[in-house]
């Protein structure tokens, strides 16, 4: 696990915050391709399932189809730490105790929105945001944040100028 940076640690704070004090905040991140998007997102992750051991916190990391793999970063990271034992992985999960980030694909969110696990989700975390259509965003990723109030980060580059992304950006 690499240390944070100045900036990743000001991003991480504003995040947490959010979380912790039940804010369901909206965060676009901006990081060039290199910058640590995925460790930052990582870091995060893991130490909110560490804090909500107990508690039960659940986490939700959305991506579309292609975009980079960060399953393992957090998988990586947990196995690191001295926690064997108490965590677990299966290929659309990775569980802490009683706390659970689940990982889904955008092409899957209407076969599973549904579903009871994801009632309660404190982060939802948006990979690759620019590269998720405005159909997708729109009936699936939208109702899903409203709905949960969870805080939200979108982390994503620039593309065109348009995408929903570069909007909720200007916003």
């Amino acid at each position: 696990m690499q240390e944070l940076t100045t900036y990743q640690r000001e991003i991480a704070r504003a995040f947490l915050d959010s979380v912790i004090n039940d804010r369901g905040l909206t965060f676009t991140v901006e990081i060039a391709k290199g910058g640590g998007v995925r460790e930052l997102s990582a870091q995060i992750e893991r130490l909110l399932l560490t804090l909500y051991v107990n508690d039960g916190a659940r986490l939700l990391r959305v991506a579309p189809p292609g975009a980079g793999e960060t399953r393992e970063r957090i998988v990586d990271s947990l196995s690191e730490c001295g926690l064997e034992g108490l965590w677990s992985s299966e290929s659309k999960s990775v569980s802490l105790g009683q706390s659970t980030l689940h990982f889904m694909r955008t092409d899957e969110l209407g076969l599973t929105l549904a579903e009871p696990t994801f009632a309660g989700v404190s982060l939802i975390e948006v990979a690759d945001a620019q590269l998720v259509s405005a159909d997708v965003f729109n009936h699936w990723v939208e109702p899903l944040i409203r709905e949960s109030r969870a805080t939200t980060v979108l982390y994503g580059r620039p593309l065109n100028g348009e995408t929903w992304f570069e909007q909720i950006k200007q916003r």
